[in-house]
């Protein structure tokens, strides 16, 4: 079987490190596979694991940029002569794309909504949808069925899963201490961290509003943010405006998020919309580390409160700073919950039972095209 992933780009964020953990699980279980984006730096991971990637103009937002048709132009030949059984889509972009190369070349494709879509028109009016469409959580998949009108039977329930062993280095204290020096993270405090693209539906500047209230009874601690974004100046300004310069170390976006990890001793991830999923909550976990989240979107499949980590309301930087207070001031509870996490992550979302499920459907997919 040979199936192209399609993806709009490669660059740090959750839909990317989707796209490259499924690629390089379809490998291991001996599905040729072929990534086709615009490209980015996680292209490296694909090259490292020997998997073929292509390089395509279909980096855009706008479904009918002629981008999207020298895209459709490109990959029309390559699916031809590479004899590919299947397209799965992985952006509303590259769904158009795959629906205008089902035509051209008759090949069947799927797609992944990774996040609740706004009901627009267009989307309406050129649905694109595929023979099986799946949703990363059942948020996704109730807004596919009734805001979209996608069947039960096509809209597929298949959360996001993880390689839980690519976390199982355990940093030392001599690693640790050198890793703080590093990122500038001076003193012997706790460390709360997130790890998000700077947008400002991702909520962080109700973390860093909270920081007032959690310094002022550990006034040691401190908040270490790390990624990149238009809104990223915004935060910085607002750290400078309430006065926790001293508490706050911002780092660019990294491809590998296990030495950031590997520092924090509360990981916080605080968006204020319906955030389809949230897969840097379950790196967290599968890293042992406490989570505090907002209760939106999908996150309650990830976050159990109270068990692995706490949900909290979005918009409110003193639950926020409640929640983190309580496991500064309870080691073993950050300890108890963060294993328990680890746990949870291992059994519920594996990477291995969201790529044999997706191999299941794939191989559906083209029988039922084949009749």
């Amino acid at each position: 079987m040979k199936v192209l992933l399609l993806t709009t780009h490669l660059n740090i964020g959750g839909i990317s490190t989707y796209v490259v953990n499924l690629a390089r699980k379809l490998k291991q279980n001996n599905v040729d596979v072929l990534v086709g984006t615009s490209g980015g730096v996680l292209t490296d991971r694909l090259e490292k694991e020997g998997i073929r990637w292509i390089q395509i103009p279909i980096k855009t937002k706008n479904e009918v940029h002629p981008k999207v048709f020298f895209s459709v132009l490109k990959l029309a030949e390559i699916i031809k002569t590479e004899k590919i059984d299947i397209v799965h889509a992985h952006t509303r972009v590259c769904q158009v794309a795959a629906a205008i190369l089902r035509r051209l070349t008759g090949v069947p494709y799927v797609t992944t909504c990774h996040g609740i879509y706004e009901r627009r028109l267009f989307r309406k009016l050129f649905p694109c949808w595929g023979a099986r469409v799946t949703a990363i959580s059942e948020p996704v998949r109730e807004s596919l069925v009734n805001d979209f009108k996608v069947s039960k039977n096509q809209a597929l329930l298949m959360p996001n899963g993880i390689d839980c062993q690519e976390f199982d280095r355990v940093i030392s204290k001599m690693d640790r201490a050198s890793l703080r020096q590093f990122y500038g993270l001076s003193g012997n405090g706790l460390v709360v961290g997130s790890i998000a693209r700077m947008e400002k539906v991702k909520g962080l500047q109700y973390l860093i509003r909270s920081i007032p209230h959690v310094v002022a009874r550990h006034p040691e601690t401190k908040f270490f943010l790390v990624g990149d974004g238009k809104y990223k100046q915004e935060l910085v300004e607002l750290v400078d405006e309430i006065g926790v310069r001293g508490h706050v170390v911002f780092h660019e976006a990294v491809d590998n998020v296990m030495m950031p990890l590997g520092l924090m001793d509360v990981f916080v991830h605080p968006p204020v919309y319906e955030e389809g999923f949230g897969l840097c909550i379950l790196e967290g976990m599968s890293a042992g580390k406490p989570v505090v989240a907002t209760n939106v979107g999908g996150i309650y499949m990830m976050v159990k409160d109270g068990e692995n980590g706490f949900l909290v309301p979005p918009h409110d930087p003193v639950a926020l700073a409640e929640r983190i207070n309580g496991l500064i001031e309870q080691p073993e509870k950050r300890k108890s919950m963060g294993e328990s996490g680890r746990t949870w992550a291992q059994s519920t979302f594996s990477l291995d039972t969201l790529t044999n499920n997706l191999i299941e459907m794939y191989q559906d997919v083209i029988k039922l095209t084949k009749k």
